[in-house]
């Protein structure tokens, strides 16, 4: 039969005497294909049908203590593996991706090479039962700017119209349209899902991947509900059209797919830094420290502190700056930082309780200017003469007449302490969202987190200039 018409379904699940994963012959079978929605819809069904059987002629074989058994889910805690029975959604050469794996509810089927058929926190369960550590999804609004979480290989096994066994990493299955290969074989992240309050009112917290979309088990760009992430950053936006379905590898609507998920070979687990910014004889001092508090290089000096990071795979930092270091070494600092956040450097995490992310001290200039930011934030001008510290708020309005342009007019609120400031904030501006902080260089990083303290709750948004 041509394969147009027919696609040859399989379940690869049992075991060989070796306990390995091996082909189910009773799960070989073949199911008419056509173009219809019904009839891929039948298919679609079918397979789960027979993964239905499959599974359970294995989970009745196997050691309650060595093994997990979920629906369509069978972990090994010996060999390390996490087993999915799945389908193919059908995706045709070339269409936009943006998952490996939904899960059985999600209805994403037509941007997903597969679907799975075990629920996403039961996927969770079986990563940790193995032995794997979650980490967390990316979370701009908690700073989390990274997807962390130990590391995991993905492969799926497959049997094609010739009966050949295939078993392949699944990042072949997608091509990355900027650079015309593969998408990098690099393994995927054990982020876990968030928890939420469950949205049938139960008023318990439930597995986010679970009830809300996309109900993702292995997403291909970052995604707060799903179980596993890319290990690099990339935004919905911008690897939308950029990963699309490899032709060479495209299977009909049903094609029944086994994923197999295991810890990665070298790359298992996250490693977790402290970086100290100290200010001593004129002098910046730079520390990695490890997660036990042991300093990783004697010499405190940039090049020494970024050849001890070179050492380190998977490295994850908080930075951590002295009260005592100026501002104007603060933002010199930064912009070190800024260049050296990559997958081979160092990935900042969010900053220690209390304290302000980084990139809080690397505003676009250009934002001095009122008729080039995006919004209009308050600014809070704040100057030290003596002991006496002047505070003025100023808020600009965006007033629209005939012109597209509007005319922007300042209003200045002065005032006397950080309360009078929140009482006219809340005045005069309730819904703006930013906050602009002007100092004087000549204050140190300590002064600054000081001035920033009552205003961080009130404030999403928080950038600091130099007067």
């Amino acid at each position: 039969m041509k394969r147009s018409i027919f696609c040859v379904l399989l379940a690869l699940a049992g075991w060989s005497s070796a306990e390995q994963p091996a082909v189910d012959k009773d799960f070989l079978r073949v199911i008419p294909v056509a173009e219809t929605d019904e009839a891929k819809a039948a298919a679609a069904k079918a397979t789960r049908d027979a993964a239905k059987s499959s599974h359970a002629r294995m989970s009745a074989r196997l050691d309650a203590g060595r093994y997990l058994v979920r629906p369509f889910l069978v972990a090994d805690k010996q060999e390390r593996t996490v087993q999915l029975w799945a389908g193919a959604t059908g995706m045709k050469a070339r269409e936009p991706t943006e998952f490996f794996v939904i899960g059985p509810e999600s209805g994403n089927d037509y941007e997903s090479i597969s679907v799975a058929y075990a629920k996403p926190s039961h996927v969770h369960e079986a990563l940790v039962f193995i032995g794997l550590k979650p980490g967390w999804p990316v979370d701009p609004g908690r700073l989390r700017f990274w997807p962390k979480g130990d590391r995991v290989i993905m492969n799926a096994q497959v049997m094609d119209p010739d009966g050949a066994l295939r078993d392949q990493r699944m990042e072949e299955y997608i091509i990355d349209v900027s650079t015309g290969q593969d998408m990098a074989i690099d393994g995927l992240v054990f982020t876990g899902s968030m928890m939420v309050d469950d949205p049938g009112g139960s008023g318990k917290k439930v597995y986010g991947a679970d009830v809300f979309g996309p109900t993702a088990i292995v997403s291909d760009y970052n995604e707060v509900n799903t179980v596993l992430d890319l290990p690099r950053q990339g935004s919905k936006g911008e690897v939308y059209g950029n990963h699309v379905c490899n032709a060479t590898w495209a299977m009909d609507t049903g094609h029944p797919m086994m994923i197999v998920l295991r810890p990665h070979a070298t790359l298992s687990a996250i490693n977790d830094l402290r970086l100290d910014l100290a200010y001593t004889e004129g002098q910046v001092r730079y520390q990695l420290r490890g997660a036990d508090g042991s300093a990783l290089h004697e010499d405190t000096s940039f090049p020494a502190m970024l050849s001890a990071l070179e050492k380190v795979p998977e490295a994850f930092g908080t930075v951590h700056f002295a009260p005592e270091l100026p501002l104007g070494k603060v933002v010199d600092i930064c912009g070190q930082l800024e260049k050296i956040e990559t997958v081979g450097g160092l990935r900042i995490n969010p900053p220690p309780e209390g304290h302000v992310y980084y990139k809080t001290f690397l505003p676009q200039l250009a934002w001095l200017q009122r008729d080039k930011r995006p919004g209009q934030p308050f600014e809070l001008y704040v100057r030290k003469k003596g002991e006496a510290t002047t505070y003025e708020l100023i808020l600009a309005e965006e007033k629209y007449g005939d012109d597209i342009v509007p005319e922007i007019i300042p209003h200045s609120y002065p005032a006397t302490s950080p309360a009078e400031l929140l009482s006219l904030i809340k005045e005069h501006g309730e819904g703006v969202q930013t906050l602009f902080l002007l100092v004087e260089s000549s204050l140190a990083y300590g002064e600054v987190h000081a001035l920033l303290q009552p205003y961080l709750e009130r404030f999403p948004v928080v950038y600091v200039f130099q007067l």
